[in-house]
């Protein structure tokens, strides 16, 4: 049987499964691993499963044992691995890259949601016992009905968002590197442009050197008075 090493406990019916194929060596205090942590408890194994909370650096990838065959990451994104140093190793990399699209785009939609009818305030007012009776003046959120949204990076993702803000006869736009077939929205290859017209604010790009702090005061001073910004992306991707 396979020794996999895994960095971090998961939900139980996965474990179950791992305990019925591979001899699986567990991070059985479940604490984050630096690089050369991984690196150690990889000695030996055939496999490796990380996760986000862990990184693999070149130095991290050099120690790898000549054993290892694969590691696979419990996540959609890999920006955490060093994959020119993985293929440079000849060790290939697996992922999850469409397993979530529809659960994060359920989420953007509740934090849509939420931040325009100011959901969270209203729930403190219970919760902290403020409530005094409900007044015309109290918590005026927005419609989302009919708002510009506008999404910044229009992946698998951006598209699932984009499908949910259609039922809200939402005007779906997008600032992406290339344009996609008309159905998708309207295109913006001009990024003042886009801020200028957008409403609600979807950041849903990858997090790259190009998109660290995409999210600035300058661009925030590009939006319309009173428009709602929502992440789902890395928060490397807002000041």
């Amino acid at each position: 049987m396979k020794r996999v090493f895994v960095t971090r406990r998961l939900p139980e019916p996965v474990e179950a499964r791992f305990a019925r194929s591979f001899d699986t060596v567990w991070n059985v205090d479940d604490r984050k691993l630096s690089p050369a942590e991984v690196a150690a408890a990889c000695q030996g194994m055939d496999g490796l499963v990380i996760n986000t909370s862990e990184r693999l650096d070149a130095a991290a990838v050099a120690g790898l044992p000549a054993s290892l065959k694969a590691v696979a990451t419990y996540s959609v994104g890999h920006e955490h691995l060093d994959l020119n140093a993985l293929q440079a190793r000849g060790i290939p990399v697996v992922y999850t890259p469409d397993v979530l699209s529809a659960t994060v785009a359920d989420d953007a939609m509740l934090l849509i949601l939420g931040a325009a009818r100011r959901a969270r305030e209203g729930q403190a007012l219970i919760v902290e016992g403020r409530w005094t009776g409900w007044g015309p003046r109290q918590l005026i959120g927005t419609e989302v009905t009919g708002k510009r949204l506008g999404i910044f990076g229009m992946g698998r993702i951006g598209r699932e968002i984009a499908r949910r803000a259609s039922a809200f006869d939402m005007e779906i736009g997008y600032h992406n590197r290339r344009p996609l077939e008309p159905e998708a929205g309207l295109f913006f290859a001009d990024e003042g442009a886009f801020l200028a017209r957008t409403d609600i604010l979807v950041i849903a790009a990858p997090a790259s050197p190009e998109t660290r702090r995409w999210l600035n005061a300058e661009r925030i001073a590009r939006l319309p008075k009173g428009a709602l910004a929502v992440n789902i992306a890395r928060g490397s991707l807002v000041d």
